[in-house]
Formats: C-alpha cells, structure tokens, sequence
C-alpha cells in the first residue's frame, strides 16, 4: 500500500510519502521496488530492495521533488513491487503545476503631518497584491523615521510582519521620542517578502514642530493648496455631482426591473445559521437564507429553463458544505452532475460576479441510485452521510410507478423513527413534482408529499419541492411551507397569484425574471412582502451523468458490495481483512467522485487478492 496515489506540486517544492509492504508468510521475503512511467523522473525512492520478516510490514519512503526547470503538467506512472513471481503495481499520478512568482505593490501615507516631540506619528500602509498568486505571506515591513535633510541618522525604527490577499490597508502608529528636534522627517516603509528574494519600499514626509495645537491646525490648514482646492473646485463639482447623483439615481429607480425598496435589515441576516445563496437582485448585497427556515420546507416553481432547479441546487450545495446530507428523487438524472466539477464556461463566467473564483468550482461526494423497480428496499437512514448528496434516479421509470415510488419514500422516512430535533438534520428534494398532480396521472405521490410537510420539520427534517407551476399546490402543501421561490413564469395562475397575494407591481415582474433570478418570499422577513434573489452559479457540473456512466457507478457499486460480502465471511473465518477493508473504501470514495478508472483498478486488485486466498 502507498500513501501516494494522487498529488499536486509545484517546481520546487518536496513531498514525503510511503510504501507499506506487508509479509503475510511465515519466512521473509525481499522485495524489489521500481518507479515505472513519466513520473518516474519527480520520484526518489529511499531503497530499492528491502527484506520484510515473517508476518511484519516494512515502509518505504517516496520522495517527490519537481525541479525548477520542469515543465507544468500531468506525470502519471506505476510503484512496482516485485518478490518472486509476485508483482503488485500502484498507480500514480502527480500534477505539476505552475509556479507564479509573487508581486507586491507598497505604500505608506502620514496621517498626521505635524507631530510635536514626544507625540505619536500615525501613518496608514496599503499593500496591493499585484501578481498572480492568490496571496502573499511573511511580507516584512521595516519602517524607519530620518530627518529629511541628513538621511543617514536613524531616529525611529520599528518592523512587523503580515500577509495579503488582494488589498489591504492599515494603520500604525510610532512614538516620536522627546529630544527630537524640529525640523522635516520623512517615513520609509521597506517591505520584503518571497523568502526575502523581492522587496517594495515607499515614504512620506511629516514635521516634528513645537507649536500649539491651535495654531498647528491653522497653519496646515491656510497653508495647504487642498484647502483652496476645496473652496473653489470642491464645493462647485460637489454641488454639479450631487445634482447628477440625483438624477441618476431617479433614472435607475425608474428603470429598475425588480420592486424596491426592499428593507435590508429585515432580511436574513449572515451568521452560523444561515447560508449565503447570492445576492439581492440589481445590488451587492449578499442574499442569505436562514436554515431553521429550512426545516419549514420550500418550494421552487418556475418555467422550463428559468433556474428553479438550480435554486434549490444552491441551497443543497451549501448544506452539503456545512456536512448536512441531501437526499433527491430525480426524475430527470440531472443531480448527478453534483459528483464533478463546474466546467461550463459560461457559468464560470459568472464566478467574479458573485465574489467566486474559478478555483472554487468542486464536485461533492454523491451516492447514485438507479431505480428500476418502486417496490426496492428503501432504507433512508444509511445514505444520512454528513456532506453526502444522494440521488434517487428513477427516469427509467414508468409514470405510475414514479408516483408508488414516491410513496414509498416518505413512508421510508416514517420507518426510521427519527428523534425530534430543532436543527435541520438532512434535506429532502422530490423534483419534478407536477408529475405527481391527478390532472398528469398521480394516485397519491402528491397527498404523500402533503403527509411529509406536515410532519417532517419536527423531525429536522425539510423537504424542497420543485415544480413548473406553484398555484397547482392547494391546500396543505402551500399552507406548510414557509419558503416559495418563484423565477420567471408566464403560466396564468402563477401570475394571478402573485398579483392577489402582493400586488400588479409583483406580478408584472415575473414575466421578465433573468434565468437564475427569483422572487423569494418567506412571511418572517421583509415585514411579509417579497424580495428578488440572483441565485449565485453551480459550483458543481450543470450536465446529468450519462446512461453509460450510471450503468458504470451501478455496476462497481455492485462489485464493491460483493466484495464486502465476501470480506465479511472471511472475517468470520478469523482472516485479517482490515487492509482490503480499507481499500474497498478507498474505491467507493472512487465511485463518489466519479474517478471510475480508479476504481476499477481497486476493484481489480481486491478481486485478484480474494482469488488468491480462495485458492
């Protein structure tokens, strides 16, 4: 076993990792170890021959290295351990990635421009981020105090050490000591940073004078330029500005597609219990929404295409994130796009809008099952995996048998007998609910879903519900949840809802919601009046996984529970399976990411080494 499967390095940089062989027989063998494929010029192995006594495990350390020169890139390869005609081979793969040099932009700024002996000198520092790397750590900052006109005499020194991200500014503050005299000093802040390599500097200047503070205020005042810069520039171009802000602000309300004002500090607000989704539309505000809400279930309605699955997507991609596990009924296969990455161009387009980098694009744990009889076992509580999403696909099955399958899932919640809880322990999402109305075909998946609103909050327990159109839930549905998304619809009923509940401005506007902008009404904020929310883009992929690729997760799955089952009967016997155990893990956590190849290569491992004690 090796604990060097997948790494990411960048040139010059150095990684530590191990091989473990272990001797199960009762007489020592000696193992040969060799590094196969492109990989093989990163690798360095600490031996390449070693003994292992009877019944014992020997290490071997790996050691990665990417030299400078290397070019960035994928470098895969096999560990090849060999003892007699035994052969046992470890994929690799190391990605080399590039190295960017770090660049800092430095300055500091006097705030007080006179200071009397014995008083504090405040100045302000601004570092600027001006490379490509994400950050810049142990940046080192010397700032030193010297009169203007003899540079050489130090009077003042002092240092710190800080980091930045993009910009960040400061302030700081240094004694000035009692037996200066007066006279022009200036400030200099020396910053070095990338392990010393680079440095940025910057300085002003300040006067040391032995005034009365009333007359110093004066004197800065008429014998500075800004001051007669404010009174015959300033208060003219203030007076034009503020007359344009006016105007343009009349302009934009007049313009503005979306009802306004909307009441800020009555809407959710950040914290520990609450998830950020997007932003308020047309504004910078980020748009949260609280998760004891959550548990007062949600409902998502919209037409083909104008986001409503992606809303709830949103929501689930950020409980997953806070390790509370989803559960979804998809008719349609396309949550399973939640086990890769975002890919799209064009929603990662959409990142910086909403303050995400590309970076942040990620695929999440998600167990896939194919449904392909209703009447199959259905115990929920094993796939309550904290930041595990799992789906339920049934779009290989008939309408009918869609709605008893529906049925059977909340009755499956009812038989786990969950304790009461006032915290939301798991999310439950049955999409494409109309197909469940009697007017489509429904016997009963619908009042089932009824059932699940009122009962489930107590539980911890919220259900999200999506649909093409909202006014076709009557009744109890409607009367048990507290969270209705409503994007972009031209379906009459909807409208006319709208219009009785909040009004002809509302309504007027849900014709015309962008893709991914929805009214949001939840009657405990906004003193009960609706808001607009531009839900934020998919970190996860937006495309369903391929017939091809569910048949392949359903199949490995299977191999993977064959496996267990035969791991479990040679532990019966008294076999040591912990180190096949932990494989079959490894693999399915494989599965979860899509990482079939992967996989497979486990599995074919575990297959062989079953065959061999068999025999």
């Amino acid at each position: 076993e090796s604990t060097l499967l997948e790494t990411e390095i960048v040139p010059g940089e150095e990684k530590i990792f191990s091989i473990d062989i272990t001797n199960n027989l009762n007489t020592s063998v000696t193992v040969s170890i060799s590094i196969e494929g492109s990989a093989f010029s990163l690798l360095t192995l600490q031996q390449t021959s070693i003994t292992v006594k009877p019944k014992s495990v020997e290490s071997v350390n790996v050691r990665v290295y990417a030299p400078l020169t290397i070019s960035p890139g994928i470098y895969t390869g096999e560990i090849v351990t060999k003892s007699g005609e035994i052969e046992r081979r470890i994929p690799i793969t190391i990605k080399v990635k590039p190295l960017f040099e770090p660049l800092l932009d430095v300055k500091v700024k006097v705030l007080s421009k006179s200071v009397p002996p014995g008083g504090s000198l405040i100045f302000e520092t601004t570092l600027v981020n001006m490379g490509q790397t994400p950050t810049i750590e142990d940046i080192v900052i010397t700032y030193t105090v010297r009169p203007i006109d003899n540079p050489a005499k130090v009077i003042l020194t002092a240092k710190e050490t800080v980091g930045v991200e993009n910009v960040r500014t400061f302030r700081g503050n240094m004694t000035i000591p009692d037996n200066t005299p007066e006279g022009r000093y200036i400030i200099e802040a020396n910053a070095t940073y990338w392990y010393g390599k680079k440095y940025a500097s910057s300085a002003d200047s300040f006067d040391v004078v032995i005034i009365p503070v009333p007359l110093l205020i004066l004197r800065a005042i008429f014998t500075s330029w800004i001051t007669y810069a404010v009174i015959f520039i300033g208060t003219p171009s203030f007076l034009v500005g503020f007359r344009w802000y006016a105007a343009y602000r009349a302009a934009k309300l007049a313009k503005a597609r979306y009802v306004v004002p909307v009441d800020f500090k009555a809407l959710p607000k950040r914290g520990p219990n609450s998830i950020e989704v997007g932003k308020i539309a047309e504004s910078d505000v980020k748009a949260y929404i609280d998760l004891g809400q959550l548990t007062m279930h949600t409902i998502a309605a919209g037409g083909t295409g104008s986001g409503k699955t992606v809303s709830v997507m949103v929501i689930a991609e950020e409980l997953l994130k806070r390790k509370i596990p989803v559960i979804v009924f998809d008719p349609t296969a396309q949550w399973t796009g939640f086990i890769r990455p975002c890919s799209l161009k064009p929603m990662l387009s959409l990142y910086s809008k909403f303050g995400l980098k590309r970076t942040d694009a990620r695929g999440f744990r998600t167990n896939v099952i194919l449904v392909e009889d209703p009447d199959m076992p259905l115990d929920l509580k094993k796939y309550m995996k904290p930041g595990e999403i799992t789906v339920f696909v049934m779009n290989r099955l008939k309408p009918a048998e869609h709605d008893k399958f529906v049925r059977r899932s909340v009755q499956a919640v009812f038989d786990m007998r969950p304790e009461e809880s006032k915290q939301l322990k798991l999310l439950i999402v049955w999409d494409e609910v109309h197909r469940l109305l009697p007017k489509y075909g429904g016997k009963g998946g619908y009042v089932a879903i009824e059932r699940a609103c009122r009962e489930f909050r107590k539980w911890g327990i919220g259900v999200a519900v999506i649909s093409q159109v909202l006014q076709d839930f009557k009744g109890a549905i409607r009367a048990n949840i507290a969270n209705e998304i409503q994007l972009r619809t031209k379906y009459e009923g909807d409208i006319r809802r709208v219009r009785t509940k909040y009004g002809s401005d509302y309504a007027s506007k849900i014709t015309k919601l962008e893709i991914g902008t929805a009214l949001f009404q939840n009657p405990e904020y906004n003193h009960g009046k609706p808001w607009f929310i531009s839900f934020r883009p998919l970190l996860h992929s937006p495309f369903a996984l391929t017939d091809k690729e569910i048949n392949q997760y359903v199949k490995l799955n299977k191999k993977l529970d064959e496996i267990e089952e035969k791991l479990a009967q040679l532990k019966k016997k008294g076999v040591d399976t912990y180190d096949m155990e932990i494989e079959v893990n490894i693999a399915r956590e494989k599965v979860k990411s899509a990482a079939f190849k992967m996989a497979e290569t486990y599995i074919e491992s575990l297959e062989k080494r079953l065959e061999k004690i068999k025999k």
